[in-house]
């Protein structure tokens, strides 16, 4: 017999949306790599040619989100991960939901963190009816079958119901897995399974947690009845990461009174408000579902994803891409944030870019992944010129054009140009080696004059018959003769070099030199003599110094030195002038300067002295650095430490100061009684009291007893004469530890029961 239900109804949210169809890991790659066999045998993703210098490369990613605010639900094709729907990889096995409608008696542990409506969680527990829960509260519950009563989702009741929030609804039908071996099927019942993903283009290893209910006859079909038809097979997949779900479909009978021929796919959090489901889906009333089906729940939100680009096969920072410069080479383009999903290159050599995508998962996980494209050059015929581009005045420059030896198309013809018109350039008959010639009239004159180089672009190009062209421009550095100073300084007794010249003395010099290029100019140098440095080290300290010669000092009375050589070869005085203080003394002050019952709180002073600041240290832990304050000692406390720090330059004081607590009081009874066992005699109870002296008094006022100290006491007779009952008056002389030469009194009745 089924249990009742009560009916409610929720409010229902369905958002679809098309998305990629790699669930399992974050991944980034280079969507358009080409697939033809001649590319593919080079190494090659894509290429430039002469048609087409520059390309661009676009990088396409999947990302988890970080942070949750909701799910995309749609329809994907048909194929489990695990298409037996019994595998237990991983650890995994066939689990004890045998029951009907009973949960799991204990939760399954997760094989990761799994992010579910943004909350994570490390344990699930699976149900009976086609669903896994969140809520390990419901081990060992009844799972709701009367989906008529529930769906759709969510409602009213589910809104009441524990059983059915925080619940991944794979197929949520009345199924009944006592009765598993009557379907026919080797290994129905339901079983769980954790798989590996093996990487996707250069991404991570990702898991996910497979919990499969495999051939699972309906309630009403067990071994007494026919069940070879009724029954159904679904699979649950949970990916880590993208925390995506998937639910796949392989069959659903929807023959049940029980549940009304409903089911239900979809997912709903914790506090039953919210609920995404496919279409059709929320219920699926009197239907079977005998063609496979997928749906996928896809959870969005913000990300932190980074794309870089990297020139060469590796993200070596040195190499990162960082040019938005449309004129360079290499730059980057379509910005979102602080990411570049494209790069524009024109590579002239096959060549490796590397695009990474750096990010964080919703349960934590790092991700760094990287991929790399190789861009390969395809000209038809290339232009290379040799020869040297740094001329001295008077000095002619040979180029030659040079074809690869690979290049069978052959060129139609060449041509150059110079930007200079005063550079003499002629070609060979071929055309294949250029001269270019200059003198210091044509080519140094007028604004040029002073110019210590002029730099002329040449121009050689290429026409081939494939109607490719290429072309190559050389700057021509024409180096100028012109005559140049320097001024420089050296340490009196050091001998400078001066090209072939030693010399000892400030003043002028010339000598022939040449430039880097190795074209000659005369050259003047300007020589100083250099100073000799004397620097004074000034220090004032409480502790004795150790300088830097290895001497410690109390206090220097004369400036100490030491002379070292710079690394121009002068020498250098530097001296000490240290002067020691040692005014830094701690001390503390307090009052009154220790405490009794009466009066607890102390006033605390600092009376230190040469200090720059200072740090107390109290008993309850706190510190402070006023320089007075108020601590109140604990009334059960008999003595208290107080620290006082005092600084100064790099020295340390410290006092101690110790607050007694004087304990003192006196007690006596307010009756006694002789004739009894217990209370026989009057006698003075104190703490803290030095002397005592008690004497008794009787109604009419006369002495009566005396006696003293806490051992004496009265024993209600007078000279071994019983007193009557009544009321005595006595009257106690005492000194305290507090202030013994001040003699205390104190006075009262006490009463005589006989």
């Amino acid at each position: 017999m089924k249990r009742n239900t009560i009916i409610v109804s929720l409010l229902l949210l369905t958002f679809g949306w098309c998305g990629s169809l790699w669930a399992q890991c974050p991944d980034i790659y280079y969507a358009e790599s080409s697939n033809d066999p001649r590319m593919v045998e080079r190494g090659w993703d894509t290429l430039v040619n002469c048609h087409n210098r520059t390309i661009k490369l676009s990088a396409t990613t999947f990302v988890p989100p970080l942070t949750y605010q909701g799910y995309h639900v749609y329809s994907i094709p048909y194929a489990p991960p695990d298409p037996t729907f019994c595998s237990h990889a991983g650890g995994g096995g066939k689990l004890n939901v045998t029951d009907d409608d009973l949960y799991d008696a204990n939760p399954m542990q997760m094989p990761f963190p799994f992010v579910f409506f943004g909350n994570t969680y490390t344990q699930a527990v699976v149900g009976p009816n086609g669903n896994i829960s969140f809520d390990t509260s419901v081990c060992n519950e009844s799972m709701p079958y009367n989906v008529s009563t529930y769906a759709p989702i969510p409602s009213a009741s589910t809104l009441n119901t524990k059983h059915i929030k925080n619940n991944i609804l794979g197929l949520w039908e009345d199924i009944d897995p006592r009765y598993c071996d009557s379907t026919g099927f080797a290994n129905s019942g339901i079983h769980k399974a954790i798989f590996t993903m093996p990487p996707q283009h250069n991404g991570p290893e990702c898991r996910m947690l497979l919990v499969s209910y495999n051939a699972i006859p309906k309630f009403g079909n067990n071994r007494y009845y026919s069940c070879s038809q009724n029954y159904s097979t679904s699979q649950i997949a949970c990916y880590e990461s993208t925390n995506i779900i998937e639910v796949h479909i392989k069959r659903h009978w929807a023959a049940c009174g029980t549940d009304h021929n409903q089911c239900v796919v979809g997912i709903i959090d914790s506090l039953g408000f919210n609920a995404y489901t496919p279409s059709n889906r929320n219920p699926l009333i009197n239907q079977n579902i005998l063609t496979p089906e997928a749906w996928r729940f896809a959870p969005y939100g913000a990300t932190d994803d980074t794309i870089r680009w990297y020139l060469g096969p590796t993200v070596d920072s040195a190499m990162e891409i960082t040019s938005t410069n449309p004129n360079d080479s290499i730059y980057l383009c379509e910005q979102t944030g602080v990411s570049y999903r494209s790069i524009m290159v024109s590579p002239r050599v096959t060549t490796k870019y590397t695009m990474r995508l750096t990010c964080h998962s919703a349960n934590g996980t790092f991700y760094d992944i990287a991929y790399t494209v190789t861009v390969g050059c395809d000209f038809a015929a290339l232009l290379h010129v040799i020869g040297d581009t740094l001329l001295c005045l008077e000095e002619a420059g040979t180029y030659t054009s040079i074809f690869p030896a690979e290049d069978t198309i052959p060129h139609t013809g060449l041509s150059w140009y110079c930007d200079n018109p005063n550079l003499q350039v002629n070609g060979s008959t071929d055309g294949t080696v250029v001269t270019v010639s200059a003198n210091q009239l044509d080519l140094f004159t007028g604004i040029y004059r002073d110019s210590l180089e002029r730099v002329s672009n040449l121009t050689i190009r290429a026409e081939f018959a494939n109607g490719c062209l290429d072309s190559v421009v050389l700057p021509i550095h024409n180096i100028n003769n012109i005559d140049r100073s320097v001024t420089d300084s050296f340490c009196i007794g050091v001998t400078y070099a001066y090209g072939e010249q030693q010399l000892h003395q400030p003043g002028t010099y010339t000598r022939a030199a040449v430039t880097p290029e190795g074209c000659p100019y005369n050259e003047t140098l300007y020589l100083l003599a250099r100073e000799v440095p004397h620097t004074v080290e000034y220090r004032v300290d409480c502790m004795p110094y150790t300088w830097i010669d290895g001497v410690t000092y109390e206090q220097t009375t004369d400036a100490p030195s030491i002379t070292y050589t710079t690394e121009e070869g002068c020498d250098s005085i530097y001296s000490l002038s240290y002067t020691r203080d040692t005014s830094l003394k701690a001390y503390i002050g307090a009052s009154p300067p220790y405490a009794t019952l009466g009066n607890r709180d102390i006033m605390l002073s600092n009376q230190s002295h040469g200090y720059q600041r200072i740090l107390w240290k109290l008993p309850d832990g706190t510190t402070s650095n006023q320089e007075r304050l108020h601590y109140t000692v604990k009334k059960e406390e008999d003595s208290v430490d107080v620290f006082l720090v005092a600084y100064a330059y790099d020295c340390v004081d410290t006092a101690r100061y110790r607050i007694y607590q004087y304990k003192e009081a006196i007690w006596f009874p307010n009756a006694f009684t002789p004739d009894e066992i217990s209370n026989k005699v009057f006698q003075a109870q104190g703490l803290g009291i030095l002397s005592l002296k008690v004497e008794i008094y009787n109604r009419n006022g006369l002495l009566i007893y005396q006696f003293e100290g806490f051992d004496g006491s009265w024993d209600g007779t007078v000279d071994g004469h019983k007193m009557p009952q009544g009321s005595y008056v006595y009257k106690a002389t005492y000194t305290n530890i507090i202030d013994p030469s001040n003699p205390l009194t104190q006075s009262g009745t006490v009463q005589l029961l006989r």
